[in-house]
């Protein structure tokens, strides 16, 4: 048997214990959808190729923050580095990130079409889910050679759920090209730091992994889910997907979409549990004494 709660029992307490926890979060707890772009041979400063000091080697792109001045820069992640600031559509609030505010966009070495990312951060008190979904329609390489993108998105000041949940990290994407590869890792940070966990802010004893050994890596189009047990034990918190992308000549990323997911583990009854435990034996009595009758009667014949 599963454990139920009646929902108008403990919902009204429950709001008002993560309305606390909200207000009393701080600043970076924030929720605001962003996205980084780590280029290792690509001056976002300049918007050339280049490795010389002063480089900057990646961009960020704010949720609603609308065109940016070229060689704005700042620190909307709060890691300390300096970043470059990229235009997105402005008028779409902090939750849903478009690139923009054309269509297709250069990003480095690659176009990208049709990016869109959002969350539902701080959740939803009713379903107690939380989730960020990330989606592209084309990344192409259109520069020759084969470069690699670190791509991060996330969001902070998620509340919901709370305990032991399941993590469920989906992904899909049309890979082309020689060379090509997709590494893909989803964490959950409970130092609710933006992209904390990721492989380009890692947040070592705060973060949970939510693919198995930490990442996948794909050399040809892929569809995986991967569904992961574990346990929130503490709110605000922050969700992050990284895919880091190489691209060889020409090479295609096309209708790529990821997201994780959070939503509340059945947990059976200890009652539950322990009845099981104790049927155990009995279970496997019945089952050797009907192995042996099976064994004496196939020797008889």
């Amino acid at each position: 048997m599963i454990k139920r709660c009646n929902i108008n029992t403990w919902l009204p307490a429950m709001l008002a214990l993560v309305g606390l926890a909200f207000l009393a979060a701080p600043p970076s707890a924030r929720a605001v959808v962003m996205l980084e772009v780590t280029e290792a041979d690509f001056d976002f400063l300049t918007n050339t190729f280049s490795t010389a000091p002063g480089s900057i080697h990646s961009i960020v792109f704010v949720a609603g923050s609308g065109t940016v001045a070229p060689g704005t820069t700042g620190d909307p992640d709060l890691d300390g580095d300096t970043d470059v600031i990229g235009s997105t559509l402005a008028g779409t609030g902090p939750t849903l990130l478009v690139l923009g505010p054309g269509a297709t966009v250069q990003v480095g070495a690659f176009s990208v079409q049709g990016s869109t990312h959002q969350s539902n951060s701080p959740g939803s008190p009713v379903s107690q889910t939380s989730d960020v979904i990330s989606s592209s329609l084309a990344v192409t390489n259109t520069v020759g050679g084969t470069h690699t993108q670190q791509v991060v998105v996330g969001d902070t000041g998620f509340l919901f759920p709370v305990g032991p949940d399941l993590l469920t990290s989906q992904m899909f994407g049309l890979l082309s090209g020689t060379g090509s590869s997709v590494t893909i890792g989803t964490w959950d940070d409970l130092n609710n730091k933006q992209f904390g966990g990721s492989f380009t802010h890692p947040d070592p004893g705060n973060s949970i992994a939510g693919i198995p050994g930490g990442s996948v890596t794909f050399t040809a189009s892929y569809n995986q889910t991967f569904n992961t047990l574990t346990n929130v034990t503490r709110v605000p918190y922050a969700k992050s997907i990284e895919f880091d992308i190489t691209l060889g000549p020409n090479g295609t990323l096309n209708q790529r979409s990821n997201s994780i997911t959070d939503t509340p583990a059945l947990v059976p009854e200890p009652a539950t549990m322990m009845t099981a435990l104790a049927s155990l034996p009995l279970v496997l009595g019945i089952w050797a004494r009907r192995r042996v009758k099976t064994i004496r009667r196939n020797h008889a014949a």
